[in-house]
């Protein structure tokens, strides 16, 4: 099962690279990932955006990142592996974890290279990141218990029981939003524990040359 750019496709954009005296900009619109490494490889393609399977607005939103109307900041909610995985994996086996010869799916598993990983995105600006505030590193057991057994039909009202806070520069010159991701390792030695996981995200928006804070806060049921 082949998820790459391939055949006429591929003659397109080579055709599309000679005509034009200007890098140019392919546009994906795809509902999953797509090895795009041959895209990639091409020294005429400036850049590459993935739309997605967008609604009616979709290509005023598309001409907005285009011409820089818009600054992007969105970040990729899946993976894009190289079409070596797709055609090697049985695409029926629903198992995230890895089993024989499955080698596992998504960020929290699959340990081989991809093309662009989960959470990968770029921006018209540059971004000096440090972690401002760590919090809390240990819940209290008795704390936790009792949050799960409170909340567990609606762990939205578990307490927060740990902020973490980011410091975010704009180091560019183009005002931005900028999307924290926080992931989570496990301890070594679960069985079956994920090799990471995204826990919070926050949104910010931060002008040219200047910071702010990002806070992200966590549930109990979030740091099991």
């Amino acid at each position: 099962y082949q998820r790459r750019v391939h055949g006429a496709q591929l003659q397109l954009l080579a055709a599309a690279s000679a005509a034009s005296s200007s890098p140019i900009i392919v546009v994906l619109v795809s509902g999953s990932a797509v090895d795009l490494s041959a895209v990639q490889r091409d020294p005429n393609v400036g850049g590459i955006l993935w739309a997605g399977y967008p609604g009616q607005a979709g290509g005023q939103a598309v001409a907005d990142i285009i011409f820089g109307t818009y600054n992007p900041a969105a970040r990729l909610p899946i993976t894009f592996y190289y079409s070596n995985y797709t055609e090697t994996t049985d695409f029926r086996d629903m198992n995230l974890r890895p089993n024989g010869s499955h080698p596992g799916r998504t960020y929290r598993f699959f340990e081989g290279p991809v093309l662009f990983p989960f959470g990968f995105g770029l921006s018209y600006t540059r971004f000096a990141v440090q972690l401002a505030l760590r919090g809390e590193s240990v819940v209290p057991y008795a704390m936790a218990q009792e949050d799960v057994d409170r909340t567990r039909l609606r762990p939205h009202t578990a307490r927060t029981v740990i902020t973490v806070t980011v410091k975010v520069k704009n180091v560019g010159k183009r005002d931005s939003d900028f999307i924290a991701l926080l992931f989570a390792t496990p301890p070594p030695g679960i069985e079956g524990a994920p090799l990471r996981a995204l826990v919070g995200f926050e949104r910010v928006h931060v002008t040219s040359g200047k910071s702010t804070l990002a806070h992200i806060s966590l549930k109990t049921h979030q740091c099991a």
